[in-house]
């Protein structure tokens, strides 16, 4: 108690010393699937229904720490996930017109036996939560292991580290009197290019291409400080080499997020992302839909800087990682 005292102690401290400094502009924790066979499409994170103005440009280094410990046997089909990818990216968004957006995101994918697996245990211990197979496998190990029928049809047991599949985005707005202000809407697509390696989970070998909308409301709740943004939209996933005989075309995909104005630098976020299944299969980690649970908040920085923060939990068991922590450091030009 007296540690949590002492840290809203320090955050009302700091709290009048930026307020002066910062922009407040609310926007979606940037969550997604990080399960090793699904994260190699082009599914994309919730983004604002706000564009970046004429001129201007926003860019982020964002890092993902996924951690996945999952054993499943279905009688035709098994698998097995033990292992933790990073992925770093580099991503810009620029307002080349007053209704048009443009902007890339640039992964690098490390799949590594990873750092985490004595955190998540002693964790696991301190709350008395069960640790599932964790304590039947060595720490610090990749695996990533899928059987059907009795064929290996994927086996990875190296680490590896290289460019993941490129993504190009566009976005324009929609307008309409049924708007009021501090809300926006926003129509985004996105294309993926094979440019990763699919045998070593990198990238899927297809060309993925998404369109969704982006809405967000910062008007209705603002009483109580409170802001929500929601997304929903349809991928369509070109035939790649990853368990490419069993991969859907379609997926549906949404998002539900709300933002709490802590101080006038500060936001606590809490986010909901679900997805349908993206292969046909009996197994609940690749033929059933994914829900993710994300907590996380926006710290505003001085000179436009904006410091992102997250972990996502797997709302329904086994459909994603068990945890993945975020990072992102954003700068508005």
């Amino acid at each position: 108690m007296k540690l949590i005292q002492s840290f809203v102690g320090l955050l009302c401290f700091f709290s009048p010393l930026l307020h002066p400094l910062v922009a407040h502009c609310v926007t979606p924790l940037p969550s997604r699937n990080q399960s090793p066979f699904v994260r190699v499409f082009g599914l994309p994170v919730a983004e604002s229904g706000h564009l970046v103005s004429r001129g201007n440009c926003v860019g982020k280094v964002a890092v993902d720490i996924a951690n996945t410990m999952i054993v499943s046997d279905e009688g035709r089909e098994k698998i097995l996930l033990d292992g933790e990818t990073s992925i770093t990216s580099i991503s810009m968004r620029y307002g080349l017109y007053r209704r048009l957006e443009i902007g890339f995101d640039i992964p690098y994918v490390y799949h590594g036996g990873g750092s985490l697996d004595y955190f998540i245990e002693d964790w696991h211990e301190f709350f008395h939560l069960p640790n599932g197979h964790r304590d039947a496998r060595p720490r610090k190990t990749l695996e990533f292991h899928y059987i059907r029928d009795g064929q290996t049809l994927h086996l990875q047991e190296h680490h590896s580290g290289g460019p993941g599949d490129v993504q190009f985005a566009v976005a324009s707005p929609i307008t309409g009197p049924w708007l009021k202000r501090g809300q926006n809407l926003a129509l985004r697509a996105t294309l993926k290019v094979p440019t990763g390696k699919d045998e070593e989970l990198h990238g899927s070998g297809g060309v993925d291409f998404s369109l969704r909308f982006c809405g967000e409301d910062n008007t209705t709740l603002s009483a109580f400080n409170l802001e929500y943004w929601a997304m929903a939209g349809l991928l369509y996933m070109g035939k790649g080499d990853v368990l490419s005989v069993h991969q859907r075309e379609i997926a549906a995909f949404g998002t539900l997020g709300l933002a709490w104005q802590l101080f006038p630098w500060l936001d606590l976020k809490v986010q909901v992302d679900g997805h349908t299944a993206m292969f046909h299969s009996e197994l609940t980690e690749l033929g059933i839909g994914a829900i993710l649970l994300g907590i996380g908040g926006t710290a505003y920085l001085p000179a436009d800087y904006y410091l992102d923060f997250n972990v996502v939990e797997d709302l329904a068991v086994d459909t994603a990682a068990d945890v993945v922590f975020q990072f992102a450091l954003r700068k508005k030009f």
